[in-house]
């Protein structure tokens, strides 16, 4: 841009070769469900970004970052290696669960890479997806159970901005009576099936409210299309009174 007069362009060799190190990921002596991030490069020059915990799930603990032995790291952490180096995970232990809640709470399990989900494709398997909801202050991971045996499928690698669901995948999420439970395709949805019922306005965007009492329900892909998310809002739970004096 701008070259007037410019006499010529040179391009010179140059024997410098820019440093570069492997971020690998492992359990190392944890026990998780899940898989761990990909592996990756960092080149001198360049950033590397620790990932938000999508695919690890560890029973009455949260993620809350990754060591590579003398440094612990958080999601969304710019890390800079020095070598070398395999990082694992770091859970801490929840003093609060979903059941603890005295408000709503909204938890979202997002499938799309522009924001930060990773490029998967499940066929054939069954598997977890995590996101981070907050209960009375504090972060928690929760999992999304899928299927994806009976002709479903979920992937994302072609898309920033959408996940392809294939009809029969199943998804079982954490409920309640009254949760409210949304989700965005490309298309409209009309035979999806939200803990059995399709009553919901069929559109792209659809909201159904879970009258069943069950801590879980399942989602059925009908339609086979491209998704975004699936958002269920858990109410606050139900205080049982205590039982009238009958004397026994």
């Amino acid at each position: 841009s701008g070259m007037d007069f410019c006499p010529y362009v040179a391009v010179e060799k140059s024997t410098y070769v820019p440093t570069s190190y492997a971020i690998s990921y492992s359990l190392g002596d944890e026990t998780a469900e899940g898989v761990v991030p990909a592996n990756a490069t960092w080149t001198e020059g360049g950033t590397y970004t620790v990932p938000a915990n999508y695919t690890l799930y560890k029973e009455g603990y949260t993620l809350t970052g990754w060591t590579d032995g003398t440094n612990t790291l958080k999601a969304g952490e710019t890390y800079t290696p020095s070598a070398d180096v395999t990082l694992t995970p770091v859970f801490t232990q929840n003093t609060k669960n979903l059941s603890d809640r005295t408000s709503e709470v909204t938890l979202k399990w997002d499938f799309q890479r522009k924001n930060g989900a990773p490029t998967v494709g499940y066929q054939n398997v069954t598997g977890i997806w995590v996101t981070q909801a907050t209960v009375e202050g504090e972060t928690i991971d929760v999992k999304l159970d899928f299927d994806t045996n009976n002709g479903g499928k979920i992937a994302n690698a072609n898309w920033t901005d959408w996940c392809q669901m294939n009809k029969g995948t199943k998804l079982t999420v954490p409920s309640a009576k009254g949760a409210v439970v949304s989700m965005e395709a490309l298309s409209a949805i009309t035979t999806t099936t939200i803990d059995g019922q399709k009553d919901y306005t069929s559109d792209k965007t659809i909201s159904a409210t879970v009258a069943s009492t069950t801590e879980t329900i399942d989602i059925v892909i009908g339609d086979g299309s491209y998704s975004r998310y699936i958002q269920t809002v858990l109410p606050v739970v139900e205080q049982g009174g205590g039982d009238d004096d009958t004397n026994v």
